[in-house]
């Protein structure tokens, strides 16, 4: 009965044995490709002059989003939905607050230049 049971234990490790290799061969075999670099996301950097924020007054933000329409389509929907968006924050003197400055110069900062 020993032997039996040693000569069939012999050959189950022969089997593992066998089957590990195969599937090391298998896996060196089978390996996933490199993963691919993200895209670089290319903005056109503008140089950052230290400006004090302040309180921009909407009428003048509205005019100034009419005068730059025409450009781009898409561009002008989403700068008159941004007017009509930062209404429901201006204050009663007709003015945002500062914490919109940054929002505003960098939605609307082209169109800006003159009234900045």
């Amino acid at each position: 009965m020993l032997g039996w049971v040693d000569g069939s234990t012999a050959r189950a490790a022969a089997v593992v044995a066998e089957a590990s290799a195969v599937t090391a061969d298998a896996v060196a075999v089978v390996s996933p490709p490199p993963p691919r670099p993200w895209p670089a996301l290319h903005r056109r950097a503008r140089p950052r002059l230290a400006v004090a924020a302040r309180r921009w007054e909407l009428w003048r933000l509205e005019r100034a989003v009419a005068r730059g329409l025409g450009a781009d389509r898409d561009a002008d929907l989403a700068r008159r939905y941004l007017i009509v968006e930062l209404r429901s924050y201006v204050a009663r003197d007709g003015r945002l607050p500062v914490e919109f400055d940054a929002l505003v110069r960098e939605e609307l900062g082209p169109l800006l230049e003159e009234d900045a």
